[in-house]
């Protein structure tokens, strides 16, 4: 993956990085926003088990950081 392409994405949803916005505590916008960058760096995202699901994350760091937060 390649990480230019995943700052892009995460600067492109404030509410995983600008805790001066309300929605930034959401966490449903949160994990939904996750959810839509993960589905474009990998298209089968969607189709995934839970269990592929959790291993993808763990395998992003950024990803990582966050969930352990939740």
């Amino acid at each position: 993956m390649a990480d230019e392409l995943l700052i892009t994405l995460v600067e492109g949803r404030p509410v995983l990085w600008d805790k001066t916005l309300d929605i930034y505590k959401d966490k449903r916008l949160t994990y939904e926003a996750w959810r839509e960058i993960f589905t474009i760096l990998n298209k089968d995202f969607d189709e995934m088990t839970n269990v592929k699901k959790n291993e993808y994350g763990k395998n992003n760091s950024l990803f990582h950081t966050f969930w352990i937060k939740i």
